[in-house]
């Protein structure tokens, strides 16, 4: 278990130095800028989350707010054995920059991250190094 602190700078550790440096445009600094805030309100966030029925199922979370970090990556390198995985991200372009900087960072680009095992790897280690 790991406390939702570490989770939250293993997560922003790994937009910062595995995916923003990949973007181009200035599409970095706005995911950055997003990514700092979702990790900033992480812990709001997860105490919500953590009151679904569906969440108090899977029995990730215990009581103090702490997460098995463990069990998600065991679950999820069983899934990326099988093969990087593309996920759609919202058009955070359109929906967080001004007009007058669509020019600067694109306008109504779609913006896909793919993840790979390593991936899934290299998160984990970013989280069990900020426990």
């Amino acid at each position: 278990m790991v406390s939702i602190q570490a989770v939250s700078k293993g997560f922003a550790k790994f937009v910062d130095v595995e995916i923003l440096p990949k973007m181009d445009k200035g599409k970095n600094w706005v995911l950055g800028a997003a990514v700092g805030l979702f990790a900033r309100n992480m812990e709001k966030n997860i105490t919500e989350v953590a009151k679904l029925p569906f969440v108090k199922f899977l029995n990730i979370l215990d009581d103090q707010g702490n997460v098995d970090i463990d069990v998600l990556y065991e679950e999820f390198s069983k899934q990326a054995a099988k093969g990087p995985t593309v996920i759609p991200l919202p058009d955070i372009v359109s929906s967080l920059v001004p007009n007058y900087l669509q020019g600067i960072v694109g306008k109504n680009e779609k913006l896909n991250l793919t993840l790979t095992a390593q991936d899934v790897d290299t998160l984990y280690r970013y989280i069990q190094e900020d426990q």
